[in-house]
């Protein structure tokens, strides 16, 4: 993985340094542009030799750093890519909200330098709304900026959130617990969300932001196809499913290795078409309710789940009084310059 000094975080504004490939071989054609050094066109590599002007392809002041970085998986193309973008200063919200709609993930978040304790604020957008709370891209940015042995905080809506690292690529998130209660359990809430989801749920109820419906098996939620624009009607942030998977006391190692509901305490999948999202790909915040209610139903405190979602997720969720916390892997994909201008 790249750490800070890969990636040059110091103050939040300094530039990553592209790789260097190999000397480019000046085409045939006519010689150097009158007046202009051959060395100030091998400088820039291939936008010099492209015709840019080297002026032109500087770092400039309104340019600020980006990644994209899968998280909850330790392959590219697996878990839920978030786009984590480095300030050197505060933005207007309406700037990160076009940033995020313009990126297209499910969610971005906007990292400011630390204040004097070392807290770092963190806001999270979809492409639509700002949200309270996203696990898996403040994992993204955690990967981002912790070192080999360190640990970050962030000052959040939610609250002050803190990240550990705890091995190579692997994290844990430490979040509050949410309330979970039974809200539509009845003969009628029941069959309206079986029409909406097109499976017949065993229990529903409300976990913090969400409508969490339980589904008879994990099979179920793997082969779930939901109305979207039903769910979109329900009032929630989203509707989750969830079943039970086949093991107890979660390991997150044979986790990473399931297929479907197999060595896991529980699935899930998460659809929010009234957050922008169809189907969110992993959902660290989702298991505030989740590892709660689960733990509470088996006893055990430390539990695996997958989301099954088509890219696919596994986290280990470790339940403490009224914290949970949630471990999983990452993987940087992209690193770039934004440009603020282009957003006026």
């Amino acid at each position: 993985m790249q750490t800070p000094r890969d990636v040059e975080l110091e103050g939040l504004d300094d530039p990553p340094r592209p790789p260097q490939g190999p000397p480019l071989r000046r085409p045939p054609g006519p010689g150097p542009v009158a007046g202009r050094h051959p060395a100030a066109r091998r400088r820039r590599g291939v936008v010099a030799s492209a015709g840019v002007d080297v002026a032109e392809a500087r770092v400039r002041d309104s340019d600020i750093g980006i990644w994209w970085v899968d998280a909850f998986t330790d392959r590219a193309g697996g878990g839920n890519p978030a786009a984590v973008c480095a300030l050197s200063k505060p933005l207007a919200p309406a700037v990160m909200q076009a940033v995020a709609a313009e990126l297209g993930l499910s969610e971005t978040a906007f990292v400011e330098p630390p204040g004097s304790e070392g807290v770092r604020p963190l806001r999270w957008f979809t492409p639509s709304v700002e949200v309270d709370l996203c696990g898996h891209a403040t994992l993204a940015a955690a990967h981002v900026l912790a070192d080999a042995s360190s640990s970050v905080r962030f000052a959040t809506r939610s609250g002050e959130v803190a990240v550990a690292r705890l091995g190579e690529r692997r994290l844990e998130l430490d979040f509050p617990a949410a309330t979970v209660g039974e809200e539509a359990s009845g003969e009628a809430g029941l069959a309206e969300l079986a029409g909406a989801l097109g499976e017949t749920p065993v229990w529903a109820g409300r976990g913090g932001p969400d409508v969490l419906v339980e589904l008879p098996s994990a099979a179920a939620v793997a082969e779930c196809r939901p109305d979207l624009a039903a769910i979109a009607r329900v009032d929630a942030r989203a509707v989750a499913v969830f079943a039970a998977g086949d093991h107890v006391g979660g390991d997150l190692a044979s986790a990473d290795r399931a297929t479907g509901g197999h060595d896991v305490d529980y699935v899930a999948r998460l659809f929010a078409p009234q957050s922008g999202i169809d189907e969110d790909p992993a959902t660290g915040s989702l298991q505030c309710a989740l590892g709660p209610l689960w733990a509470g139903r088996t006893g055990h405190e430390r539990l695996a789940m997958r989301q099954l979602s088509p890219r696919g997720a596994a986290m280990e969720v470790t339940v403490a009084g009224d914290r949970v916390r949630v471990a999983g892997r990452a993987v940087t994909v992209l690193r770039g310059r934004l440009d603020l201008d282009a957003f006026g």
